[in-house]
């Protein structure tokens, strides 16, 4: 009993260290071994698996995102489409012709995936599309009375980012869209107005997702439709997460 029991711990022992051989030699990323073994997960028919990796593909995505660009990560060639969950908030400077000191908060909701025609000094642009929420308050300007607004706006804007190891960074975006609002005010005389945007700010990466905290600059006008034309000139402190 004893010696078969020893027989089958002997087994077992060597199938248990021919396996850890084998993973060891698939995680090893040198000339030895071809492939790697990949932390995505495959599903089909309900089951999963890990995948194998060429050792060249592994070692060029991490290269472009010590470069700060996005790996590739459909078999197809196309990008990934991301999307973007921001919440932001400030005042109304008064430049440029605007006089109403308003304040306001809102949110904003978007998708975005890289865009190569975007390319700007060898760094690759992300393409947003994005539409937000703004209200804001005012107490009164030039004899008006206070008047509360919702506005409702969409946004393109191209973003640039550079980094700095794998988890941090800085970005940097500009933009044009289009803005409703729901009641003139002393600096905006139509309901419909345009809105050029700039941004830039802090990045910082925790697994899948990525978190931004920026400053915002997004200007209002009618764009000389109607005299006189104040405009609005929101800038807002920004936060949000990229997944």
């Amino acid at each position: 009993m004893n010696r078969r029991l020893n027989s089958f711990i002997a087994i077992g022992t060597a199938l248990s260290a021919v396996v850890l051989s084998a993973v060891s030699s698939a995680e090893m990323p040198d000339n030895r071994s071809p492939f790697r073994l990949s932390s995505e997960m495959q599903k089909s028919d309900g089951k999963s698996w890990l995948t194998l990796k060429p050792i060249e593909q592994v070692l060029l995505e991490q290269k472009d995102e010590e470069k700060g660009r996005e790996p590739n990560d459909r078999q197809d060639g196309t990008h990934r489409i991301y999307r973007y969950l921001t919440i932001f908030g400030g005042q109304n400077w008064l430049i440029l012709g605007s006089e109403d000191p308003r304040s306001g908060w809102g949110f904003s909701y978007g998708y975005a995936r890289k865009e190569p025609r975007l390319k700007w000094w060898g760094m690759d642009g992300e393409l947003i599309w994005e539409g937000y929420y703004l209200r804001s308050d005012s107490d009164g300007v030039n004899g008006l009375p206070p008047v509360p607004t919702h506005a409702y706006g969409l946004l393109l804007t191209a973003r640039y980012r550079w980094k700095w190891g794998r988890a941090y960074g800085v970005y940097f975006d500009y933009g044009f869209g289009v803005q409703y609002v729901d009641r003139t005010s002393n600096d905006l005389t139509l309901h419909w107005n345009t809105t050029p945007a700039l941004g830039y700010g802090l990045l910082m990466r925790r697994g899948p997702d990525e978190y931004h905290f920026g400053v915002r600059l997004l200007h209002a006008s009618n764009g000389g439709r109607r005299l006189p034309n104040p405009g609005q000139n929101f800038a807002v402190a920004t936060f949000g997460v990229r997944f």
